[in-house]
C-alpha cells in the first residue's frame, strides 16, 4: 500500500513538472500545448491506473509515452 501511494505521489510530481516544462519552455500555439497537456494528464491517470491494478510493464510504458511526447513537442517547437 505504502509503495503504490509513493509511486502514485511519484507519478504526480513527475506529470507536474512535465507539464511545467511544455508550457514554459516550448514556443507551441496554445491549442497545441492544452492539447500536449490534457494527454500528459490523461497518460497519467492511465499510469496511475496501471499503479492500483499491479500492472507493472503498463506503468513503465504510460511513463515512457509521457516523455516521448515531450520529446515530440520539443521537435516540433524547433520547427516552428
Amino acid at each position: 500500500m505504502l509503495t503504490k501511494a509513493l509511486q502514485t505521489l511519484g507519478l504526480l510530481f513527475w506529470t507536474g513538472f512535465l507539464v511545467y516544462f511544455t508550457a514554459y519552455l516550448f514556443s507551441l500555439g496554445y491549442r497545441v500545448q492544452n492539447l500536449a497537456q490534457w494527454a500528459l494528464i490523461a497518460l497519467m491517470f492511465l499510469a496511475w491506473v496501471a499503479v492500483w491494478v499491479g500492472h507493472g510493464r503498463w506503468l513503465g510504458l504510460l511513463v515512457g509515452l509521457q516523455l516521448g511526447l515531450v520529446v515530440l513537442l520539443y521537435l516540433l517547437s524547433l520547427r516552428l
